[in-house]
């Protein structure tokens, strides 16, 4: 069971040549064990980490069902999990391994956050900025023209 680490960069949500990878994301592959239940006491951890190019493998692994888990705290800074094989929770996705099978589809989409969600709070405090500026110029111009009169 493998694949890649990949931070999708431009959002367009296919893997580009100028897409970076993730090495050393911790990657925790759980074979469900032999009753094929998450939890029992047959459950068998195999944990690896991605190299310099975000690949990973776990191999030797028997035939049965996986859950793979990615451990976020080891992603590259500011990065979040956007998506992986199954669709649902980015973090884990749970597989099948039949008999002598690779499975080398089981990978992960990274993000770095959006931009507008960044610097939402710097926005919203430079309008603020902007009205105290524009308003206080108002009020010094209406303070000139009296003292005019």
């Amino acid at each position: 069971i493998g694949d890649l680490v990949w931070v999708d960069a431009n959002r367009n949500g296919t893997r580009d040549a100028s897409d970076p990878v993730a090495p050393g994301v911790r990657v925790v592959v759980t074979w469900h064990g032999a009753d094929g239940v998450l939890g029992g006491d047959d459950d068998v951890v195999v944990e690896v980490r991605t190299g310099t190019d975000g690949t990973y493998l776990a191999d030797g692994l028997p035939a049965g069902r996986y859950t793979v888990t990615f451990d976020r705290t080891t992603f590259p800074r500011t990065t979040t999990a956007y998506a992986d094989l199954d669709g649902g929770d980015p973090l884990v996705t749970t597989v099948d391994l039949a008999l002598d099978q690779d499975r080398v589809d089981v990978d992960l989409v990274l993000r770095l956050p959006d931009v507008l969600a960044v610097t939402g709070a710097a926005v919203g405090l430079l309008a603020l900025l902007t009205l105290l500026l524009i308003g206080g110029g108002v009020l010094l111009r209406r303070r000139a023209e009296r003292a005019i009169e």
